[in-house]
């Protein structure tokens, strides 16, 4: 359940207690006219990098890919001022992370090339969303470079960061105007690439985008796949950049690894935490030799280890959707199970209580974990498709974007 994984974010979410809309930014009437810049018609070719090591397409003229530690380079020639720069990383990036960090190279690579000093940037727009089932971040960040004894440059940084199975990409486009284009860009950039997919194939996979206050700032994407004796993992990876000013930016990656038996209990899970780059969390749990659960690892920057009583039976992220499926195919009025949830206190075992709300709908229910409730409407696989949580003034909206398989 998705619920589990809002814990990760809730520290973050207290220090932007009134979300940041993007594009609130005054613009002069010069950069207004440029921002509407756009181009009438791409033409795509077919890009490889190595030996068929990837292959994609980009419009305009592409540079021959160049290798790099861990990856690929390549940029092409759009005709509008500035080159569209695209990293392929042989390995999963944590995207939160990743936008914010693209998105500070941009800047500096301007000020040292001017060589003129940062004056001030501001954030113009963020965005997250799917590609079918790919999930991405987007960021642009207005920036003036130089000083009053210097004449100043203003620019436009856009990046755009995405994992199409387990291959992340990022582009970048450093120029004003041209947004609707780099999208495209990189729509068919993503579409076209071919990446490394997952060693079990899943047979369910879901994308939810989060919002805060309506700015779309994260995603959830969720794929459960099952191994040769009926065990399901399940993997839960999210990422979300939170505005703290209009030009202060927080990010937050988490990933979860969740084995469950075919009905829902857990065998063991491994919990993975980041913020603004830096891993506070990586802890595990369990069943010891005793038949107890072991719960060891990072938490908070601090290791730790606790042994809980075996005879507790725990519900995986996987269960919690049977159980809600479950519930509202039946004529019960709510269902309590004991859960993991490692964000909020990895040494104790929580309830979880999901309660049917037909006041609202039939398949409208609530999910609670201690003060922490989601209220949501759910489909016939116990899914989410739609659900909201009132955090003090902020107000954080979860919609599914994409779905494919069954439980």
């Amino acid at each position: 359940m998705l619920l589990t994984r809002f814990f990760v974010l809730l520290a973050v979410i207290l220090l932007a207690p009134t979300a940041v809309h993007a594009q609130s930014v005054d613009l002069p009437e010069w950069m207004q006219k440029d921002m509407q810049r756009e181009k009438k018609s791409l033409k795509f070719r077919e890009v490889i990098a190595g030996e068929n090591a990837y292959m994609f397409e980009l419009p305009g003229k592409a540079e021959a890919p160049a290798a790099f530690d861990g990856g690929w380079y390549v940029s092409t020639d759009i005709k509008s001022g500035s080159p569209v720069e695209c990293y392929i990383f042989d390995e999963e990036e944590d995207l939160a992370s990743l936008v914010l960090r693209v998105n500070d190279i941009i800047i500096s690579n301007m000020a040292t090339t001017y060589e003129k000093p940062e004056q001030v940037r501001s954030l113009y727009g963020i965005d997250a969303g799917g590609i079918r089932d790919t999930p991405y971040l987007s960021l642009e960040m207005l920036y003036m470079l130089g000083d009053e004894n210097t004449q100043g440059v203003a620019g436009l940084s856009k990046t755009l960061v995405a994992t199409k199975g387990e291959t992340s990409v990022a582009c970048s486009h450093n120029e004003i105007g041209y947004r609707d284009t780099f999208m495209q860009i990189f729509e068919r950039f993503i579409a076209s690439l071919s990446a490394t997919q997952q060693e079990l194939e899943p047979y369910y996979t879901e994308l939810t985008i989060q919002s805060l206050n309506d700015l779309n700032v994260g995603f959830f994407k969720m794929t459960i796949a099952r191994d040769d004796e009926g065990d399901s993992l399940t993997i839960v990876d999210s990422a979300a950049v939170i505005p703290i000013s209009t030009s202060d930016l927080a990010s937050s990656d988490s990933t979860l690894y969740s084995w469950t038996r075919p009905d829902g209990t857990l065998i063991s899970a491994t919990s993975a935490d980041a913020e603004n780059g830096e891993i506070t969390t990586n802890v595990r749990i369990q069943r010891n030799e005793d038949g107890d659960w072991l719960i060891y690892g990072l938490f908070q920057g601090e290791e730790i280890e606790y042994v809980i009583d075996g005879e507790e039976t725990l519900i995986g992220e996987h269960g919690s959707m049977l159980k809600t499926r479950d519930l509202l195919a039946s004529d019960d009025d709510q269902t309590t199970f004991k859960t993991w949830v490692p964000a909020a206190d990895p040494g104790k075992l929580l309830a979880m209580t999901i309660q049917r709300v037909p006041d609202i709908a039939d398949d409208a229910a609530t999910v609670s974990i201690g003060p922490i409730t989601l209220t949501g409407r759910f489909d016939d696989n116990g899914s989410a498709a739609r659900a909201n949580m009132q955090i003090g003034p902020v107000n954080m909206l979860l919609e599914r974007v994409w779905a494919d398989g069954s439980l």
